[in-house]
């Protein structure tokens, strides 16, 4: 699947990944290919993610949202 995460400054990733797991504002929340259609806001916590050549990737979040749509998942999150 797509991701692509963005902060007020920047674009930090933009490319394909295996896995995703976020702390959402009402829990962890996992995501994997052709996942259904959501919005969340995102809490304090990790942005995880896993990339094809199976490498994980860690980013600390203090907020943010996170939209999953079409196989395409974006995030804006505060740094």
């Amino acid at each position: 699947m797509k991701l692509e995460i963005i902060n007020p400054e920047k674009r930090l990733f933009s490319g394909e990944v295996l896995s995703l797991r976020v702390t959402a504002g009402d829990g962890e929340l996992g995501v994997l290919p052709h996942h259904a259609r959501l919005a969340t806001v995102l809490a304090k916590g990790k942005i995880e993610y896993r990339l094809p050549d199976g490498a994980n990737v860690q980013l600390d979040c203090q907020g943010g949202f996170l939209f999953v749509n079409d196989n395409s998942v974006k995030i804006l999150y505060a740094v």
